[in-house]
């Protein structure tokens, strides 16, 4: 459930998604990918420093109950927004070619766009409140080491695998009005998964 909500929530367009469209657009894909690089590194940051900072907190501690209150209230929070504003994202982007890259400078060009993305990521409060939301809901054996350290590698690869998939589509006029089109219904499920993911929680530590 919690790895299902975070990949529907990347589905929808913030920052990170207008970025790597506008680098995919005018500089090409392969230069996006150093976007989508370092938006990943910046996610596995915040993704480290949540759950390394659940480690330190036991189970069924008030502070851990605390923690699990606040981590729902945000995912409800955001839950309502995505369902609110449905629809209301644009997907439009700049004209390609209009700030192309010299073929000259490649290597230069891919490392200036990880920085770029590795930026965007990092600051971008969102992501900090919502991976340590997502670490949260973890609890009893799911709260393991070891299980944190899958749910870790699950939640960097599909950032990056969804955002050099997006690098890769996006130059398409097809794909992105096809995308355009479903992104009301992904918004819609998308916070209906993350309220029901928070209630859950919430349900499960009132009948504890």
């Amino acid at each position: 459930m919690i790895a299902a909500a975070h990949f529907l929530a990347l589905l929808s367009p913030g920052p990170d998604f207008f970025l790597i469209a506008r680098t995919s657009l005018s500089a090409g894909w392969r230069t996006a990918g150093g976007v989508c690089l370092g938006i990943a590194l910046a996610n596995g940051v915040f993704i480290a420093a949540a759950f390394a900072g659940m480690a330190v907190l036991q189970a069924g501690s008030t502070l851990f109950n605390v923690l699990q209150l606040a981590g729902c209230a945000w995912l409800i929070h955001l839950g309502v927004l995505f369902v609110r504003h449905a629809g209301s994202s644009t997907l439009e982007v700049s004209a390609p070619g209009k700030h192309a890259v010299p073929a000259a400078q490649p290597l230069a060009a891919w490392f200036r766009a990880a920085g770029m993305g590795f930026l965007s990521g990092i600051l971008n409060p969102k992501n900090a409140l919502f991976y340590a939301s997502l670490a949260a809901m973890l609890t009893g054996p799911h709260a393991s080491a070891g299980w944190k350290t899958i749910y870790g590698i699950w939640m960097f690869s599909v950032v990056l695998s969804w955002d050099v998939l997006v690098a890769i589509l996006i130059g398409n006029r097809g794909v992105l009005q096809r995308f355009e089109r479903a992104l009301p219904w992904l918004e819609r499920i998308s916070g209906a998964v993350l309220i029901l993911l928070a209630l859950g929680v919430i349900a499960v530590m009132a009948f504890r």
